[in-house]
């Protein structure tokens, strides 16, 4: 038995570096709130198809899943998203969502991964040169 992955990442918001992580159940909160889920929402930033909550809501539950408490979050969203111009966050929220689908760099495969039909390994989900994202998301 392998360990759960983490899918946190760390990225500048603002005043500073912030942990940013969407686990099982930050996941199902920001479906609750944006209608759809983690794939379409992503592709939805990707594609420039995004409602404003898609992004400020996957950025606010983002840094709630990586350890900040719900007031912090809050002021740090209204802070730095609220009161900039909405295109300068879409890629943070972008990347926040993509770290909870794929496995991140550096973190190896599971052994058993070839032999299982099962089971599925996400892959990075990287944009083409077109801007579109990918057209699977499994490998396998």
């Amino acid at each position: 038995m392998t360990a759960p992955r983490h899918a946190e990442i760390v990225r500048f918001l603002g005043d500073g570096d912030h942990n940013f992580r969407l686990a099982l159940g930050e996941l199902r909160e920001l479906q609750d709130k944006t209608g759809v889920g983690p794939l379409v929402l992503y592709r939805r930033l990707l594609q420039g198809e995004w409602r404003v909550d898609d992004m400020r809501e996957t950025i606010r539950i983002g840094l709630v899943g990586g350890g900040a408490d719900a007031p912090s979050a809050f002021k740090l969203v209204a802070r730095y998203v609220d009161d900039v111009p909405l295109l300068a966050n879409v890629m943070l929220a972008a990347e926040i969502i993509n770290a909870a689908l794929s496995r991140p760099e550096g973190e190896p495969a599971d052994e058993d991964d070839d032999d299982d039909d099962q089971k599925k390994t996400m892959t990075t989900m990287e944009p083409d040169a077109s801007g579109s994202p990918p057209s699977t998301a499994l490998a396998g």
